[in-house]
Order: C-alpha cells, then structure tokens, then sequence
C-alpha cells in the first residue's frame, strides 16, 4: 500500500507457462533470479494490496514528496 503497482514494471506470471525451449524461458536463468521472480509475479498478477493502516498512511506521508493520490505512477517506473 505505499508503492502502487501501476508504478512497477510488469512481471507477468504467464512467463512462467512459456515453452523451454524458448530462449527467455526462466528455467534457463540464475536460480536466484527464479526465486524472485516467481513470488512477484504472483503478487503482481494478484496485485495483492496489504491492509491501510494508520502505519501505512504515515510512511506514504514520510516517504513521498507529494500527496499520495496525486503521485503520476506511470512516470515512475
């Protein structure tokens, strides 16, 4: 909740169903890659949002230099 997804570069979980014998296929990458990469594309294709607390406001505040909702994501990334 204090990064919004729109601001992140895609990670599509469909990565994952390629066919090995492609030249990007992850099971031809680092392990540690693979085990980034997995968690995250779940997450970003689930675009999992944690709860809003009152914690999660105040970090929002502290951390970016204009009010959340006025953030330009796209421009982020």
């Amino acid at each position: 909740g204090i990064y919004d997804w729109s601001g992140t570069n895609p990670m599509p979980p469909e990565m994952l169903l390629l066919p090995s014998f492609l030249p990007i296929h992850l099971g031809k990458v680092l392990c540690y890659c693979r085990m980034v990469y997995l968690p995250m594309s779940y997450l970003y294709g689930k675009r999992f949002v944690g709860p809003i607390t009152p914690l999660i406001l105040k970090l929002r505040e502290e951390l970016h230099l204009q009010p959340y909702e006025k953030i330009n994501w796209n421009k982020t990334r």
